[in-house]
This record gives C-alpha cells, sequence and structure tokens, in this order.
C-alpha cells in the first residue's frame, strides 16, 4: 500500500469511529427505516439489498482501490450496522426538512468525488 493509500484509510477510520460515537449518543431520536428520499421498503429486502451493493462495490473497491470508494464503503458500512443493530439508521445531523449523519456525507461527497474524477 502506498502512503497516500494509508492516509485515505486513517482519516476513513477515524471519520468511522466518530460517526459511530455520534450514533450512540443520537440512539434516543427515530431512526430513518426507510430508503434515500423516504421511499418505503420492506427491511427484509432492503438489508439483502444493501449487503449485495456494499459487497459489489466492495470487490469494486479492491481491484482499484480509491479514496472516493473507500469514503462510500465506510458511510455504507456504518449505515449497514445501524440497520442490522437498531433496525433503522440514526440521523444525527438536521438541516431543515434533511436529516443525515455523516456516513451519509461520506457517501455522498465520495460518489461526487468519484464521478468528477471519471469526468475529468
Amino acid at each position: 500500500m502506498r502512503k497516500k493509500d494509508w492516509w485515505c484509510l486513517s482519516v476513513g477510520g477515524v471519520v468511522f469511529i466518530l460517526d459511530r460515537f455520534l450514533k450512540s449518543q443520537f440512539l434516543s431520536q427515530d431512526l430513518n427505516r426507510v430508503i434515500s428520499f423516504s421511499l418505503p421498503y420492506p427491511s427484509y429486502l432492503l438489508n439483502g439489498s444493501l449487503v449485495v451493493v456494499w459487497l459489489i462495490i466492495f470487490l469494486f473497491f479492491y481491484r482499484r482501490p480509491e479514496a472516493a470508494k473507500g469514503a462510500i464503503l465506510i458511510g455504507g458500512l456504518s449505515n449497514i450496522l445501524d440497520r442490522f443493530m437498531w433496525g433503522g439508521v440514526v440521523d444525527y445531523i438536521r438541516l431543515g426538512i434533511i436529516n443525515l449523519n455523516l456516513a451519509d456525507l461520506l457517501i455522498s461527497g465520495g460518489v461526487l468525488w468519484w464521478l468528477v474524477k471519471k469526468v475529468s
């Protein structure tokens, strides 16, 4: 692994731990039991689908590691853990009508970063 990869992995690990800590502090709030944009989806299908998607991204990342894909994986793993541990995702950041968490920001930022790199 290159030095840059270790740095990205270290930062990702710290952000993952911070997100898990913050979620434990805000666990008493309502859980987000639906997917993006509040679309209803049966939980048994959702959990299985999320694990499959995460594994596909992991295999894609494993072949060609990139920080953007790593951010998506770390954020996705944190939200998947929430769904299995608590039955929903803990959102602790409130921005008007939008509720999210650090993992959501990692996923969104990682997708945006990856797309910008692919286009340029």
